[in-house]
């Protein structure tokens, strides 16, 4: 966990984006967390006291919505612009959705050829996703690699109409 706070990385980085415990949207790398629905609704988005996945932890992102027409995300923009994960080798959060919760988020990032996806099946407990970068494909297009020196955002896309309710905590490229 680090808790190092809002805005602006200065130095080196380690790659840890945001455990939320210093209780705002905007993250240790990246500019906002925010939510939108395909049809102009957005999703409930707040930062909530919760038992977190480690016993560090008391802040996580919850997210909730529901009736979208195909689809609806929670996005972080990666601090000013575009991220160089190379020196990293995969993406790591914790995550859980309430029991009455679709279950399946498609995890997307773009980068300078398009848009990568890999999907993720949450539980109703506490569990830690670990997608190595070679797990994402294009969701367009003839297969290639990911190219992980341009990344601008990391979105967790419900793809259904279906009602959704989870919580994220500890993210980070690792």
């Amino acid at each position: 966990t680090n808790t190092a706070g809002s805005g602006g990385v200065s130095g080196s980085w380690d790659g840890f984006i945001d455990d939320f415990e210093d209780g705002d949207t905007q993250p240790y790398r990246g500019d906002w967390w925010y939510a939108v629905g395909d049809d102009g609704r957005d999703p409930s988005l707040a930062i909530e006291t919760t038992v977190g996945p480690t016993n560090a932890s008391t802040l996580a992102l919850h997210a909730s919505g529901g009736g979208y027409a195909a689809w609806a995300m929670v996005s972080v923009d990666l601090f000013e612009g575009d991220v160089d994960a190379s020196p990293f080798s995969e993406f790591r959060f914790w995550a859980r959705a309430a029991a009455d919760s679709t279950r399946e988020l498609s995890l997307q990032t773009p980068d300078a050829t398009g848009k990568f996806a890999r999907t993720v099946e949450l539980t109703t407990t506490w569990q830690e996703h670990v997608i190595p970068f070679r797990e994402f494909s294009p969701t367009a297009g003839a297969p290639r690699v990911l190219d992980v020196s341009s990344l601008s955002h990391m979105q967790f896309f419900v793809l259904s109409s279906e009602r959704f309710d989870f919580w994220l905590d500890d993210v980070a490229f690792r």
